[in-house]
């Protein structure tokens, strides 16, 4: 039906069956990501966020903060989005790395197209 990945500051991947979108699977496997953050006393979560999943983003709270891609095997670039959530009120000073964002963007890509 669908599967949701996470590891400390960024959601890896959530993923609902095509036979089974819309139906409020993909939101709730991202509030378990979420809750699972809020109990490890992570306050702000990120994501590189493909253009077909940013909406799903948007309507969850999540706002973009730039924009990065993932090479397919082919050659060819997919657009995607860095977004990020705050799940509590940031204290000063505190801000997402996003060299540490363009990594896991790298690794997305990686997972995908193995390079």
């Amino acid at each position: 039906m669908g599967f949701s990945a996470y590891s400390r500051y960024w959601v890896n991947a959530v993923y609902v069956h095509p036979e089974y979108v819309r139906q409020g699977i993909g939101t709730e496997l991202l509030k378990a990501i979420e809750n699972e953050a809020c109990s490890q006393n992570v306050n702000t979560l990120a994501v590189c966020a493909s253009i077909t999943a940013k909406p799903f983003y948007e309507a969850s709270g999540y706002q973009e903060f730039g924009k990065t891609y993932i090479t397919s095997t082919s050659g060819i670039y997919l657009p995607c989005s860095r977004m990020q959530k705050w799940l509590s009120s940031p204290t000063e000073g505190e801000q997402l790395a996003s060299d540490g964002l363009t990594v896991i963007c790298r690794f997305l890509q990686w997972i995908l197209t193995g390079k």
